[in-house]
């Protein structure tokens, strides 16, 4: 029998392929019309934008190894080295972040007071016990409130479009949390920790952030190529039952509902979706608790302009914005900075901004109109923008981003329970091993040798 994958997404469609190379058979379920799940690549008339994640961090060998099965080698674009510089606001004007230690000691980002804080970061004591940390609590504990303001606020925005407050270190922030643990110090740890990395992993400060020449569209397309008749598109699960040795599995499409027996089930749809499939498994009533888990709504809006429109040099990646700043946005990317032909010609450039998450909820609420006429006004503050834009995208995500907070470890317990109660049902996707790309794809090759290593048999069986 083969192995059912709900939800066609990057993490489903990895361990897919995953689970095939290893000689296993697969059926992928997905009840949209297209594979990919955020990972959305929209082209118009010369303009290429990115309806979800811009680009993958290549921190693991695993996903260069992707990349190459692929056969997608020729097609990767790395970002422009006119991108490396970052900004952030400070006192209402986009400011340079530190790119090396010299810069650091130079900077008026940070006060002197605050450049004396961090260096004398490993001399402060870690958290007695296990007690669970916000993670604005741990960098005021240990780097101070202006590393807060300055540095975790405005990039947990562009990242979680999260709450330091409320994101748990542990959690969310694993590495800082293991480092303190282990070496007292996270600036101790950035050294000695270097050589305890996986196998595959690659050094965050090493690793290089990637696309395709077509968007990062091009990855979860590839993959369905790869993968054929294997994927259903407009198959919506309805059921998932347990039965003896074997789940059963209902679909529904185009109004006709079909019944399918499969060794093991992965679910790896959102978390929020949870509570609209009917799960007859061990334990699986408490699995509506899963859709608990908080999901803040984002705007993504690209907006194309004529370059003699901005008057920012736009030399950098982009820029994100404090939460203590008076502006709207949580921040905006240098598309056509970042990576080469995303805007028809050279006289346009294209920029991301987005809107909402936890600080601003209520925008996401407002008509097209409206939030295109609130980001103008802060674009025009921040990079000297003037007059209208030549191209305007809204991506409206209702459920953007699962949110990893103080006490999160009840979501992993849960999973953990029903996964025993239930063997061959396994749950996979960014709300169980990490948010990013990378972390989706590193997970799935994990979880396909974790059931492999279940389900030895089944091999043999197709041998």
């Amino acid at each position: 029998m083969s192995i059912a994958i709900i939800g066609a997404g990057i993490t489903g469609l990895t361990l897919a392929l995953e689970l095939t190379k290893k000689g296993h058979a697969v059926r992928v379920f997905e009840a949209s019309s297209q594979v990919g799940g955020v990972i959305q690549t929209h082209e118009e008339k010369g303009w290429k934008v990115e309806c979800g994640p811009n680009s993958i961090l290549e921190s693991s060998k695993r996903i260069t190894a992707l990349v190459r099965d692929l056969d997608l080698s020729a097609e990767v674009t790395y970002t422009a080295r006119a991108a490396e510089k970052r900004y952030v606001v400070r006192k209402g004007e986009p400011a340079l972040v530190p790119g090396s230690a010299l810069q650091f000691l130079k900077s008026n980002l940070l006060s002197n007071k605050s450049k004396f804080k961090i260096l004398k970061e490993p001399f402060v004591k870690p958290l007695p016990g296990d007690e669970e940390e916000n993670l604005a609590d741990f960098i005021r504990r240990r780097l101070g409130e202006e590393v807060l303001d300055y540095f975790v606020y405005p990039f947990v925005g562009g990242i979680y479009s999260g709450d330091p407050e409320k994101l748990s270190v542990k959690y969310a922030f694993k590495r800082f949390y293991s480092m303190e643990k282990k070496y007292g110090s996270i600036i101790l740890g950035q050294f000695k920790a270097a050589g305890e990395r996986a196998d595959h992993e690659i050094a965050k400060n090493k690793a290089l952030s990637f696309s395709f020449k077509n968007g990062l569209g091009t990855l979860p397309e590839a993959l369905h190529r790869k993968l054929g008749e294997a994927v259903k598109v407009n198959a919506r699960v309805v059921s998932v039952a347990g039965k003896e040795g074997s789940f059963e599995v209902l679909t529904e499409s185009s109004g006709i509902e079909t019944r399918s027996h499969h060794r093991a089930v992965v679910y790896s749809g959102p978390a929020h979706s949870l509570d609209k499939l009917n799960f007859r498994l061990r334990g699986s009533a408490a699995m509506t608790d899963l859709s608990e888990i908080p999901y803040p709504p984002v705007l993504s809006v690209a907006l194309g302009f004529r370059r003699r429109q901005v008057d920012h040099p736009l030399d950098g990646f982009g820029i994100l914005i404090p939460q203590k700043e008076d502006f709207s946005i949580l921040g905006v990317q240098f598309n056509s900075t970042v990576f080469p032909d995303r805007t028809p010609d050279a006289d346009h450039v294209l920029l991301t901004t987005f809107v909402g998450g936890t600080r601003h909820p209520e925008l996401t609420g407002l008509s097209d109109a409206r939030v295109t006429e609130i980001i103008m006004r802060d674009l025009e503050l921040l990079l000297g923008i003037k007059g209208n834009p030549a191209f305007i995208r809204h991506t409206r995500w209702a459920n953007a981003i699962p949110q990893y907070e103080v006490g999160y470890g009840k979501f992993l317990d849960l999973m953990e329970s029903v996964e025993k109660e239930n063997p061959g049902f396994y749950f996979a996707g960014n709300y169980r091993t990490g948010i990013a790309v990378g972390d989706c794809i590193s997970s799935s090759v994990d979880l396909a040798e974790r059931i492999t290593q279940d389900f030895p048999a089944e091999i043999k069986n197709r041998i």
